[in-house]
């Protein structure tokens, strides 16, 4: 009995060992395939991003040499500071603060790295630290800015009283406006209703700008909904006291049932909206959404077996088929979005070689690097479950 449990222990881990080389290996792959300088000179505005993207990741994966070398290659398209920016992002979801640090230290705009290296001490927690550099601003604009950084991190951490006492020092007034918002949002977090009202009362409120409670409501709304706790954020919006002053914040939570395939809910929330012309955009995107869903299913259905479509053989199970049509289809830009279609398929079902060898053949290099960035992430997601929640938890701000 002890040697039948001994082998298959050993089993389970030589099985393990060998996923994870083969998921090593892959990730090896799409690091050398990856078509950045193409990309890069067909990139139009925030295509950008999908570069700026990949060397984020390929630094908080613990790829950063290959960072370092991707960013030598598109010197063309991004300077050093904004390639820096993008490693230094990197290494501050992986928790490596001070190399992230030293790093911005050497960029030339020293304005635009203060900010950032103040963004990256208060998400380690190093508020001292942080505070240090808030006060090299060369001027007091840039410093009440520092500062509010500062308050913005702590009031997202509950640190009311600490945020409090940075605020008092900022010397300007918008400035000062904009900080104490973040902290009514903190206390609206924290359940402290009252609290939150009575400061976003005292606050002045800036010139063609949403009161300073409606504004953190809106807020959190935003994030609420964004997590899928769409009915939390419905209770956040009775706070609220005037009806019509609920309807921004409706319209955004109806867009996320919506956005959720759950329209029921959108309707519903929908019927609560007062304003009139935000009531008809909002049943506006909510039949677009409702017309897309059924579209989809229409082409994914039945009418699959007599028109067949990428999307209704994948559906189907056939994707050697549906790889063969969207070979054959003319247009580029439409056999782009069908190689998409199949390797998004293969990638959702965890196929994760046979989605970037989909990939691969997609025209659009683009295209092909949004892909090869979303099977990179997750087949490092599947490495290490604690990086998804790391990258959310550690979104800097300003930052793609």
């Amino acid at each position: 009995m002890k040697k039948l449990i001994t082998s298959i222990l050993v089993s389970l881990i030589s099985s393990s060992s060998v996923l994870a080389q083969t998921e090593e290996d892959e990730i090896r792959l799409l690091i050398a395939r990856a078509p950045v300088t193409q990309a890069m000179s067909k990139a139009k505005g925030l295509e950008e991003l999908v570069i700026w993207n990949w060397l984020k990741a390929l630094s908080y994966t613990g790829h950063t040499d290959e960072a370092f070398a991707t960013a030598t290659k598109i010197r063309k398209w991004m300077s050093e500071d904004q390639t820096n920016f993008a490693i230094a992002s990197g290494l501050t979801i992986a928790g490596k603060f001070d190399e992230a640090v030293s790093l911005l230290r050497r960029a030339k705009d020293s304005s635009e790295s203060q900010i950032f290296i103040i963004e990256i001490l208060t998400k380690g927690g190093r508020f001292s630290e942080a505070l240090k550099e808030a006060r090299k601003a060369k001027n007091a604009s840039e410093r009440d800015n520092n500062l509010q950084t500062i308050v913005r991190e702590l009031a997202a951490r509950g640190e009311i009283k600490q945020a409090l006492e940075i605020a008092d020092g900022i010397k300007d007034g918008k400035s000062l406006s904009y900080a104490l918002r973040h902290v009514v949002k903190g206390l609206l977090k924290a359940g402290k209703i009252s609290e939150a009202k009575s400061l976003a009362e005292r606050i002045q409120q800036p010139d063609d700008e949403l009161p300073p409670l409606h504004w953190a409501i809106f807020e959190l709304v935003s994030d609420m909904a964004d997590d899928g706790a769409q009915e939390n954020a419905l209770a956040m919006v009775d706070v609220i006291e005037n009806e019509t002053d609920r309807s921004a914040p409706l319209s955004l939570i109806a867009e996320s049932f919506a956005r959720a395939g759950r329209l029921d809910e959108a309707l519903g929330t929908a019927r609560k909206i007062k304003d009139e012309s935000l009531l008809s955009t909002t049943l506006t995107m909510i039949t677009a959404a409702n017309e897309n869903k059924v579209a989809s299913e229409r082409r994914d259905g039945i009418e699959a077996a007599d028109q067949p479509t990428v999307k209704g053989l994948l559906k189907a199970g056939k994707i050697d088929e549906a790889l063969t049509i969207a070979q054959n289809i003319k247009d580029e830009d439409d056999r782009s979005d069908a190689f998409a279609d199949v390797a998004e398929h293969l990638l959702r079902s965890g196929s994760y070689k046979q989605a970037r060898l989909a990939a691969d053949r997609c025209p659009s290099p683009v295209l092909r690097m949004e892909f090869y960035l979303e099977i990179f992430n997750e087949l490092s997601f599947h490495r290490n479950p604690q990086l998804r929640a790391q990258i959310k938890k550690n979104h800097l701000i300003g930052v793609p």
